[in-house]
């Protein structure tokens, strides 16, 4: 199992500045309903790292991005998998569809551009940050 976590502000903004197509993200479009998930999202991880412990690799994202090599060797390893340098170059590999919202980025060299990224609006959301 790997946990993906990112700083609480960073994930608001990233969900709530993107424009989901999908009915099923509606929920999305709430700052409220934002702040509801995130909380509901960290009750989920907890309950799960309670019960699996080390079967639960956490991947922090500013350190994937700040340290990719170091990070993307840490979780290889722990997958079982063979070391392949082509892991740090996953934009390379167009074989494999992507169909989300950040098809795009996934394209793109690992950026450090998305880490505090909310920073910027912190007096226009700054209370719905302080309630995750």
């Amino acid at each position: 199992i790997i946990i993906c976590n990112r700083n609480i502000n960073d994930t608001f903004f990233s969900i709530f500045k993107n424009n989901f197509t999908s009915a099923e993200m509606r929920w999305a479009f709430d700052a409220k309903n934002i702040s509801e998930y995130i909380k509901l999202y960290y009750e989920i991880t907890n309950f799960f790292k309670s019960l699996y412990g080390d079967a639960i690799f956490n991947l922090d994202y500013e350190n994937l991005i700040n340290n990719s090599n170091n990070e993307i060797r840490n979780l290889i390893k722990f997958c079982g998998l063979s070391w392949d340098v082509n892991c740090l170059s996953p934009h390379k590999n167009y074989k494999s569809s992507i169909s989300t919202a950040s098809s795009f980025q996934a394209r793109k060299p690992i950026y450090n551009t998305s880490i505090k990224t909310s920073n910027l609006y912190d007096k226009y959301l700054n209370k719905y940050f302080n309630n995750n």
